[in-house]
């Protein structure tokens, strides 16, 4: 894939999400159908997350049908604020900052009320397999996404109201989360409603804390930072892989690569040997196991469909972050001919036999503008060489 040819796609899903104002359907918003809100069940755990799976599964869009509205997720916003920040960095002569001023605004005011520091949350109910969460209620997995993105804007700009965001979000991290101790050290919980031991969320609020302890220098931060990781790495399998919790052994590509970039930047700040260890064994288990040299990408480690647009975003970050390019560009052509519309928007997911042709922003339109974003800039960058 060319490089104007990566430029061509990734302005055609900004279109697309600038044309909607960053809203849209969610995969997971089903109970927001007025539809359900009726039944008898609707306080069934069980009820709940059948109800949900079914409209996300359902090969046809049924929300409007349902009553269901699109609406404005933070996730998407930021990460289309990575998507903004990457394309003025490659281009110059081109001017975002209006966008970008309007997301980093605009994220600020989405942030959760009445928690103990700055945080984001879906706009919908959803039901999880070992938690309910309410519409509007923080996880640490939207949170991280977002203080990411905002991280990356303050290292270009140091805005001070920005710094003062994100050094609250560590009041959110170490008051409102759970943590679990173990003898191989500390996990976070996925939100202040459960106690899952969910890895990539832990590393999504460790990375937090690192970040913080790079704008703060606040010397107490870091032996949590290094139970946190420790207790990660002491999940990580002899071949390199993460699973997804203490209790779901199943590995997949993005929360693999979740994994892999939080210890990347982790290890920016705090430099560790046996942590750069970790990383690499990590990586080379996931390139050789999620991905073929046609760039084919995987979603788990054992079985080839569905081609996720999430996944595929996520992976052309961690492959750029890991200078392989020519891998990424190949994973973007593929996955762009057999997943974008011509309106510039991208499907949901292809399975072996059928396609899920709804638009999700959060899952797939901001995913792929931040992945593409990631790899032009990185081609941008070697034409400077």
């Amino acid at each position: 894939m060319e490089t104007l040819q990566i430029k061509k796609c990734l302005d055609s899903v900004r279109f697309y999400l600038e044309k909607n104002d960053f809203k849209g359907y969610d995969p997971y918003d089903g109970l927001e159908s007025p539809l359900f809100k009726i039944f008898p069940f609707k306080n069934w755990r069980n009820f709940r997350f059948l109800f949900q799976q079914f409209i996300k599964r359902f090969p046809i869009n049924l929300r409007s049908l349902l009553g269901i509205k699109k609406t404005l997720n933070p996730v998407t916003l930021a990460l289309s604020l990575e998507g903004y920040l990457n394309l003025q960095e490659a281009n110059k002569e081109e001017n975002y900052q209006d966008k970008i001023q309007f997301i980093v605004k605009k994220l600020i005011n989405l942030s959760s009320s009445n928690f103990s520091g700055y945080c984001w949350a879906y706009p919908f109910d959803w039901q999880a397999r070992y938690a309910y969460i309410p519409s509007k209620q923080p996880n640490i997995v939207a949170t991280g996404i977002v203080s990411n993105a905002l991280f990356q804007y303050w290292q270009k700009t140091k805005d001070k109201s920005v710094e003062e965001v994100l050094i609250s979000v560590k009041n959110f991290v170490l008051k409102d989360l759970n943590q679990s101790f173990e003898k191989d050290g500390l996990c976070f919980s996925y939100s202040p409603f459960d106690q899952q031991k969910v890895l990539n969320a832990s590393m999504k609020a460790t990375r937090i804390l690192a970040q913080i302890y790079y704008i703060s220098k606040d010397s107490t931060l870091l032996p949590i930072i290094q139970n946190s990781v420790h207790y990660v790495l002491s999940k990580q399998e002899a071949n390199g892989a993460f699973p997804y919790s203490n209790n779901r052994s199943k590995v997949d590509s993005y929360h693999s690569a979740y994994v892999i970039d939080c210890l990347t930047h982790i290890n920016k700040i705090i430099t560790d040997k046996k942590l750069e260890k970790a990383i690499e064994l990590a990586y080379g288990y996931y390139k050789s196991t999620f991905f073929n040299e046609n760039g084919e990408a995987y979603f788990y480690n054992n079985i080839k469909f569905p081609l996720d647009c999430t996944s595929v975003g996520q992976a052309l970050k961690t492959l750029t972050e890991h200078n392989d390019s020519q891998l990424a560009k190949k994973v973007a052509e593929n996955t762009v001919k057999q997943m974008q519309k011509k309106d510039g928007s991208f499907r949901f997911r292809k399975y072996a036999f059928y396609t899920q042709n709804t638009s999700f922003p959060r899952w797939s339109e901001s995913w792929m503008f931040s992945g593409l974003s990631y790899l032009l800039k990185f081609e941008f960058k070697k034409t400077l060489k």
